[in-house]
């Protein structure tokens, strides 16, 4: 479900200054991380390659995530991609209105790497382009650091369509979907599956989300949501 074991940050595949990383390296994750050695993260890759080596077969829920790790180095006669499966529930109704479909919601976790951030920014350019519009943000805010929640608190502030509800249980995501039209996803890394964006399929609810990893792969453009430029405020605000 995620890159831990080729990225020692965080798993995200993302370096320490916010850029996207392509491919991790004992070289280049000692850059990024310089408390460590090239060589310790040379015996990391040793390690796990050798636990993994063990395994009789891997499942991805994405291909962009089994490309990663095939390209890693795991063999690809045991790479298996299942797509996550949901428990049976019934669709939400979409919310009567005579106006537009202006109504947003996020689901995930507030942190720096899922876009919670990008999409307050690009509220406040709706908010001063005088769009009308309504974003519900969905979600916990537990283990960050107060230097981010204290930014987030800021750019909450300067987005007066945007609403933070805080955490919220999965059983609560139909009642919570029911209100929205659009469901964003701007996360700034490789999201390799969402699983609100299957929720979101099956209360046909179209999804904004990143052109990036198994996000882009998940959304088709123009059919079932839009992608916007991932990291690009400006560009989920147009969209």
């Amino acid at each position: 479900h995620d890159y831990y074991a080729i990225c020692a940050h965080e798993g995200t595949m993302l370096t320490t200054d916010g850029r996207l990383c392509a491919a991790a390296g004992a070289d280049a994750c000692a850059r990024c991380l310089p408390d460590r050695s090239a060589t310790d993260f040379r015996l990391r890759e040793v390690a796990l390659r050798q636990l993994l080596g063990l395994v009789d077969a891997f499942v991805s829920p994405s291909r962009f995530l089994a490309d990663r790790y095939l390209a890693w180095g795991l063999p690809a006669a045991r790479m298996h991609v299942i797509a996550n499966g949901l428990p049976e529930e019934p669709q939400v109704a979409h919310r009567t209105t005579t106006g537009r479909r202006n109504r947003f919601a996020f689901f995930g976790h507030v942190n720096r790497f899922k876009g919670s951030t990008l999409l307050l920014q690009a509220a406040a350019r709706l908010a001063a382009d005088g769009v009308d519009h309504r974003i519900d943000l969905h979600g916990g805010t537990a283990f960050q650091t107060p230097e981010f929640l204290a930014g987030f608190q800021r750019l909450l502030e300067a987005a007066p369509g945007a609403v933070h509800h805080g955490a919220y249980d999965r059983a609560q995501l139909a009642r919570l979907m029911a209100d929205a039209d659009w469901v964003v996803v701007p996360s700034l890394w490789w999201e390799n599956a969402p699983l609100v964006i299957q929720e979101a399929g099956r209360h046909r609810r179209p999804v904004i989300a990143a052109d990036i990893g198994g996000m882009a792969e998940m959304v088709r453009h123009e059919s079932d949501g839009l992608l916007f430029r991932a990291g690009d405020a400006r560009a989920l605000a147009d969209a």
